[in-house]
């Protein structure tokens, strides 16, 4: 059952502050409410799910990131930049900062 917590309540080993949704078990959800401390949330109606047209392989373009300077390499994660780097036969291993500059340089080739 999914709550709204008018008052500052204890459950669980953890507190929840006035304002705040949790998902809590039933009879424990019907306790607060019947005290006053919580509300009950509705909750959205089920939907069927949507039927998506079928996409080919060659429709879809690989996303290459492409890079001017280290910083801009950055923005990617320690994994994805190893990734990348191993995808161009380059060295996977270091820094992140010593991967972007592997990338940056491969770049210019």
């Amino acid at each position: 059952m999914r709550i709204y917590f008018k008052l500052p309540r204890y459950y669980r080993g953890k507190w929840y502050a006035a304002g705040t949704e949790a998902d809590v078990a039933h009879q424990y959800g019907r306790a607060f409410v019947r005290s006053g401390a919580a509300v009950p949330v509705a909750l959205a109606p089920r939907r069927k799910p949507v039927a998506l047209a079928p996409v080919s392989a060659e429709t879809v373009e690989p996303i290459v990131p492409t890079a001017k300077t280290p910083t801009d390499y950055m923005v990617f994660s320690y994994a994805k930049l190893q990734k990348l780097c191993k995808g161009r036969g380059l060295l996977g291993s270091g820094k992140k900062t010593e991967l972007a500059q592997r990338l940056l340089e491969d770049d210019a080739k």
